[in-house]
């Protein structure tokens, strides 16, 4: 099969080309920041997929004012959460309140940390 992406509420599938402009912040059409935008990704091209690994990327853990909301609505079922940090930075006091949220919400969250230097390469 081939790779698509569907928007929240349309089951319309729409070519991966169509993403950079969805995340920029002039495309026409608007979405919410809370939207959910799905990447359906052929299982022969990756076989972790069909072992019912779904990966959730949030915009950002200050951008969404009701964060309750959001873990309710995608993150409920979520064994693992994974935040990518800056290397360069320590881990900032939205980030501490995101994981209290988190483990607030769900019972027994597994919470890795990742340190991030990619943006220093460039």
């Amino acid at each position: 099969g081939e790779a698509y992406l569907t928007i929240e509420g349309s089951g319309e599938h729409r070519s991966l080309t169509s993403l950079p402009q969805l995340g920029n912040a002039l495309c026409a059409e608007k979405l919410e920041s809370s939207s959910q935008v799905r990447i359906h990704w052929p299982v022969e091209k990756c076989r972790l997929l069909g072992e019912e690994v779904v990966i959730i990327d949030s915009p950002g853990i200050d951008v969404e004012a009701d964060l309750d909301n959001w873990i309710d609505r995608f993150c409920l079922d979520s064994d693992v959460f994974v935040l990518v940090s800056n290397a360069e930075s320590t881990i900032m006091l939205t980030e501490k309140k995101f994981f209290h949220k988190v483990s607030e919400r769900l019972s027994n969250p597994n919470l890795f940390i990742i340190h991030n230097r990619w943006d220093c390469s460039a």
